[in-house]
């Protein structure tokens, strides 16, 4: 889906966490907007090792348990 260059691109709507604590990874774009933080601070911080990250060919993903665990959240355990 292509924008005219004077629009922005449509707004995704924000992960939930419980959307979040279902997948094992997330995008940078999705820990940035969970993190309260701008995409640019995201990559800066993946950079400098401070929001951890996981490598797998060109995609850059944020491990969901450790970014749960960042933000203070226990997931939730199947009994």
């Amino acid at each position: 889906m292509e924008c005219a260059p004077d629009k922005e691109p449509p707004l995704r709507r924000p992960v939930t966490l419980a959307e979040l604590a279902a997948r094992p990874t997330c995008s940078i774009d999705e820990a940035a907007s969970l993190l309260g933080i701008g995409r640019s601070t995201a990559f800066a911080a993946a950079r400098d090792g401070s929001l951890p990250t996981l490598r797998l060919s060109k995609r850059l993903l944020v491990p969901t348990a450790k970014l749960l665990a960042m933000l203070g959240v226990e997931p939730e355990r199947e009994e």
